[in-house]
């Protein structure tokens, strides 16, 4: 990878965003409407190499979040398997190229925390 440019840029809080080509955490990855490849890699590696685990989804493709409002299928009007919301912070990059589809979406940023809460 080359980097072309560096400096500091000024993240916007948004409701609505979406990711591309990123790393995010597992459990991210049943509320996104586009496929994920789910890996298990080191989340921290300390001093003395002790690796502490963390479980990630790899996404390619563009993908919303929080996805907009679809109709239920029929297997969720049933009683089906239905995920909730997952409470997320979404930060984006003002400067940050606009989504394909729906230009006023920027691509967002996620910070991963290296310890567990």
């Amino acid at each position: 990878m080359t980097y072309l440019e560096v400096k500091p840029l000024s993240l916007h809080r948004v409701e609505r965003a979406y990711f591309e080509r990123t790393l995010l955490p597992q459990n991210i990855a049943p509320l996104l409407q586009q496929g994920t490849i789910s890996v298990t890699m080191a989340r921290y590696i300390d001093p003395r190499r002790r690796v502490r685990w963390g479980n990630y989804a790899i996404l390619f493709d563009p993908a919303i979040y929080p996805p907009f409002p679809r109709q239920p299928t029929e297997y969720e009007e049933e009683g089906g398997l239905v995920f909730e919301g997952y409470d997320l912070d979404l930060w984006i990059d003002p400067e940050s190229p606009p989504h394909r589809k729906y230009p006023d979406l920027k691509r967002a940023v996620y910070f991963h925390k290296f310890v567990e809460d």
